[in-house]
């Protein structure tokens, strides 16, 4: 699917335009449309989690397919793709993963998948816990395999093996790895008998390794146990019966136990080992016919069983919990109904004993997950994960009325520039920033029409000049410097003659400079100090909130909120603003405006220069703040409605008029004053999900030639960016509007 297959527009003014696509959340609000700009993707046919010892904490592996690529994800009650591992090719389907507990590798993930354009088996050898990076591994390439893994660690050496199919032969191989990181290893035929191997799962017990896969030629399910070295002469095999699709689990008496699709009718069946060579066995149907298809299982603390498996002819994800150890009254769950949820899922389990499924819902391309609210999985929570997170949106306008958007996605700013005012096609340009997810990327646009972006990288800070009006290309200039953690604030205004200037902090000193670009194109700078606050270790001192805006006289101003402990306990904080005595800002006044811990704080300037702020205190009160004189020595407060929404950002219309953003549950828009004093102001809704209104959307608003603004929101739970362009007014054929 390309880029621009993705971009969704939902939908239109009812008599104007109308559009839809199946899963979106977010609707537009009266006279807007709403296009979904980053976010959404392919994911879920292919995943692998594994669990971060007892705690409720997992780390997946997802295969992402418009990217072709696998990514992984921290995981509690969601999972999310947000770390590339793998790049070029088609490399992540048939991901397994397992976690190592022992020695230098102890905590770190290893998973195994299939390059689908070579045809190779490889694996990703993670350097930490959530697998922020990793070395890649080409563990087989000979003849097409990997079409199916299953990997496990060896607890007596803490080597990874991992079982794969072997398609050009029919064969079940198994790699053995010969170090914990698996940089050296071998391959050998487990059971090369007609067509076996598809679909294995596998599992050491007792210094054991036991390998359940499917007998394509026969349609049996098969059952492996073998012993150190572990080759083909090493392992007994069994013939389990009509089936396949194995999961693997074990018992408190370490028996092997497993669920799985049985004979032609797809019940779901299970085999539970009686003893530790499963000489005996016990088999039971646990559900009916066609409802039994790739099952998942796992252990609850009790050692009772949880399964996870689907329903074809339904497309519904179903659930069977054993609440003893014969399973002689299993509880069954209906966790979603069709169309499209499953096959896949995983089955996991809380520290304290809930299920939770994660599974695919194919009809929408997504994850989702049915968390257990009680032990007796009487109540659910549901929740979704629909790609690749995208956060942190801002937006700005070309005087045409184009939008031209940023955001941050794998910890790099993204453009995008809209074809047209209604954004009915976006191109994508990725700058040169990495590392960048510590705060929003700002856009602005020159007076020739060229954007400019400034963000951060790599603990410092970037601007990214673009040579002409859509960006096409684009030279990245250093800021504030790589490594030296001043990347939280990314603050950024234009001169009128289309100079940059840009607010960044010094997070280990808690010094705030100002970067002034000589030129437009900020080929050359200088760095001002505007204040020099107690570093974090006095009082636990933290500097946010940061704002910055250019008056008509040219000379920058700043806010930014300071907090602090004086006592252990007891917090305490300043508002301060800061404003340049000159236009190139080599000297400065900074006072302090309120004596109160702020967040979300804002910042505009007046046609007669006298600052405007909007000022939003943690105990619960937000009022516009009009300075006296320019240099605020004195101001005037007055109350702003709904404090509880999300603003922090603050516009001027004509005739010093503040207008300013707004995101709360459920919308996301902008409040408009009614005068410059704001003694009334309105709330407009640019975008919404009414699906649920718990659904936050927090972003910004840009002006153009519409006296409606424009907006980029980032949508909190699904972390998706969308922009709301007002559409133009209706004209009908008979003189009349609605």
């Amino acid at each position: 699917m390309t880029t621009p297959d993705r971009l969704r527009h939902l939908a239109c003014l009812a008599l104007l335009a109308t559009a839809a696509t199946v899963g979106a959340q977010s609707q537009p609000g009266p006279g807007y449309a709403v296009r979904l700009l980053d976010g959404q993707d392919d994911f879920g046919e292919h995943f692998a989690t594994t669990r971060f010892g007892t705690s409720d904490q997992w780390t997946a592996f997802h295969y992402v397919a418009n990217e072709q690529s696998l990514f992984a994800g921290s995981c509690a009650d969601g999972c999310a793709p947000e770390i590339r591992l793998t790049s070029g090719a088609d490399r992540g389907r048939f991901v397994s993963a397992a976690r190592r507990s022992a020695g230098t590798q102890a905590n770190r993930s290893f998973a195994a998948y299939y390059n689908a354009t070579t045809g190779d088996l490889e694996a990703l050898d993670c350097a930490d816990s959530s697998c922020n990076f990793g070395t890649p591994r080409v563990l087989d390439t000979v003849n097409d395999v990997g079409v199916g893994t299953a990997t496990a660690i060896d607890p007596a050496t803490g080597f990874p093996h991992v079982a794969y199919y072997d398609a050009t032969n029919g064969d079940l191989r198994l790699y053995r790895c010969a170090s914990a990181t698996c940089d050296t290893g071998s391959s050998v035929v487990i059971d090369g008998v007609g067509d076996r191997g598809r679909n294995p799962s596998m599992a050491f017990v007792n210094n054991l390794l036991w390998i359940a896969y499917d007998d394509t030629t026969t349609g049996e399910l098969r059952l492996a146990r073998g012993v150190t070295p572990f080759t083909a002469t090493n392992f007994a095999f069994f013939a389990v019966g009509p089936g396949g699709d194995a999961a693997i689990t074990v018992d408190g008496s370490n028996f092997i136990d497993l669920v799985f699709r049985g004979g032609t009718d797809g019940t779901l069946e299970r085999l539970r080992c009686l003893d530790g060579n499963c000489s005996a066995s016990t088999q039971q149907t646990l559900d009916g016919a066609g409802r039994g298809f790739a099952p998942s299982a796992t252990r609850l603390p009790n050692g009772f069983l949880p399964a996870s498996h689907h329903q074809p002819s339904a497309g519904a994800m179903l659930a069977t919990v054993c609440n003893d150890a014969a399973c002689s009254a299993p509880q069954r769950l209906p966790l979603e109904a069709g169309p499209g949820f499953g096959p896949t899922s995983v089955a996991q389990v809380y520290a304290v004993g809930r299920p939770l499924i994660q599974y695919r819902d194919a009809a929408r391309t997504e994850m989702r997950s049915t968390q257990c609210t009680t032990l007796a999985c009487t109540a659910f929570i549901r929740r979704i994960a629909n790609g690749i997170p995208a956060f942190a949106a801002n937006v700005a306008v070309r005087p045409d009325g184009r939008p031209v958007a940023i955001w941050t996605k794998l910890r790099r700013p993204r453009i995008g520039i809209c074809a047209d005012a209604l954004c009915t096609s976006v191109a994508y340009r990725d700058t040169g920033g990495f590392n960048a997810d510590a705060s929003r990327p700002s856009i602005a646009i020159r007076p020739d029409g060229r954007p400019f972006a400034y963000y951060s990288s790599s603990g410092g800070s970037s601007a990214w000049d673009c040579a002409d009006p859509d960006c096409t290309t684009g030279t990245n200039r250093e800021v504030s410097g790589a490594g030296n953690a001043t990347s939280d604030v990314t603050e950024l205004a234009l001169r009128a003659d289309g100079r940059p200037v840009m607010l960044y902090q010094n997070r280990n000193t808690n010094a705030v400079f100002l970067f002034t670009c000589a030129d437009v194109n900020c080929s050359s700078g200088q760095s001002r100090l505007l204040a020099d606050e107690p570093d974090p270790s006095v009082e636990s001192t933290q500097l946010g909130s940061f704002a910055l805006a250019l008056g008509g006289d040219g000379r920058p101003a700043a806010t930014w909120a300071l907090s602090n402990q004086p006592t252990p306990g007891n917090f305490a904080g300043a508002l301060r603003f800061a404003r340049c005595d000159d236009a190139e800002c080599t000297s400065v006044t900074v006072r302090t405006l309120g004596a109160q811990q702020t967040f979300n704080n804002a910042l505009a300037v007046r046609s007669d220069n006298r600052p405007l702020l909007i000022e939003n205190t943690f105990a619960g009160a937000r009022s516009l703040v009009t300075c006296d004189d320019a240099t605020c020595s004195g101001a005037a407060r007055v109350a702003l409605p709904n404090p509880f929404d999300i603003a922090d950002q603050l516009l001027l219309r004509p005739g010093n008029v503040p207008a300013y953003a707004s995101g709360t549950n459920g919308s996301g828009g902008y409040w408009l004053c009614g005068d410059p004093a704001c003694g009334s102001a309105e709330r407009s809704v640019l975008i919404a999900d009414a699906a649920d209104p718990q659904r936050g959307h927090t972003g910004r608003i840009a002006f153009g030639p519409d006296p409606r603004p424009i907006g980029a929101f980032a949508e909190q739970q699904l972390r998706d960016v969308w922009l709301a362009v007002p559409l133009p007014d209706a004209v009908f054929g008979n003189g009349f509007e609605p």
